[in-house]
């Protein structure tokens, strides 16, 4: 509602004359409660003119099933590993590596699976939404991960909260200013709570000192090196989101850099089904995008004929009722923001 506002004010689009068409883009139910967050211009086209072909139902039928699919099986799992963890205030080594990295993956999974299911419900009603995730994990720098997670709110944020406030046209000070109060309102978006400030603060200060010079020297410096950099620093960033409050959060990202303090005894392995933690490492595989090598092998290209597809997808949806039957109701972990 707001985005249509603005966008209306600068003269970006003109107002609709349809009472239905405002009501169907504001309360459109696929992407109302988590996104990807879809400007009006954006379906303004499919309001007007929408068609509904097979291949649109097709296309959109399968998303749907590969994003229920994480959801029920990946997400739904790792959970279990992400509760055991995060109840508790004292931790080991082990464990506080083992409650960021479960964490990590546990809410790509969840939140790009809700995306997923967004765009193949819409897809199926006839609107293109946009892409939200794009294997974020991937990343070498927080500056590109903002590239690749949550896209639809790192442009809304951009384009209304960054540009608005004069983005990088009013001098070094006044651009690291902004992009502190950008990410503070980040921060605030997924909750008033002090983890989320400290989150949304220390997203800032990376994005901040890659502007100012870390990002050249990372990149003088071998792809691996990058990417451990990246991928350290965000598990300690979503540490803050899932901790219950600053001082468990403070205790287990203290325990990351105490190796001495580690207890076999504690090893998760013991006390969380091991079922759970084969979905986690399948999960971590899939993070990343398959290599080139093994994408030309004769079976991966198999995998991608549409025939092979829609049968695999349909097992899994198979085999995700019975997870979903055998198991407890879990919300999408962004519902609670």
């Amino acid at each position: 509602s707001m985005s249509y506002s603005i966008d209306i004010f600068k003269k970006k689009v003109r107002p609709t004359k349809s009472l239905i068409d405002m009501l169907t883009y504001v309360t459109m139910f696929p992407q109302l409660i988590a996104g990807p967050i879809v400007r009006y211009s954006q379906i303004q086209n499919d309001l007007k003119n929408k068609t509904i072909t097979m291949h649109d139902l097709d296309t959109g039928l399968q998303r749907f099933l590969l994003g229920f699919s994480k959801k029920v099986l990946i997400a739904n799992n790792i959970e279990q590993i992400v509760k055991f963890n995060f109840q508790s205030f004292n931790h080991n080594f082990y464990e506080s590596w083992l409650a960021g990295l479960s964490f990590m993956v546990q809410v790509y999974f969840d939140f790009s699976a809700y995306s997923d299911m967004a765009i193949g419900l819409g897809r199926m009603l006839g609107f293109k939404f946009p892409e939200n995730f794009n294997t974020p994990y991937r990343s070498r720098s927080i500056k590109e991960f903002w590239t690749r997670w949550h896209i639809t709110l790192s442009m809304w944020l951009r384009d209304y909260v960054y540009y608005s406030l004069g983005g990088s046209h009013k001098g070094s000070s006044r651009t690291y200013l902004n992009i502190g109060l950008v990410f503070l309102t980040c921060g605030l978006w997924h909750g008033a709570d002090w983890t989320f400030i400290v989150w949304g603060l220390y997203q800032a200060f990376f994005i901040c000192i890659e502007r100012a010079g870390l990002i050249r020297k990372l990149e003088s410096t071998p792809k691996f090196f990058q990417h451990l950099y990246f991928l350290t620093v965000t598990l300690i960033g979503f540490i803050f989101i899932r901790a219950q409050d600053l001082p468990q959060a403070l205790n287990i990202i203290a325990n990351l850099f105490k190796p001495l303090n580690f207890q076999l005894t504690d090893i998760l392995f013991e006390k969380v089904f091991f079922y759970n933690h084969l979905w986690l490492l399948i999960g971590i595989i899939l993070c990343f995008p398959i290599p080139k090598y093994l994408r030309r092998s004769v079976y991966l290209e198999n995998l991608g004929k549409p025939q092979i597809k829609r049968l695999g997808l349909l097992i899994l949806f198979a085999f995700s009722i019975i997870e979903l039957s055998a198991t407890q109701y879990q919300p999408f972990f962004y519902f609670r923001f």
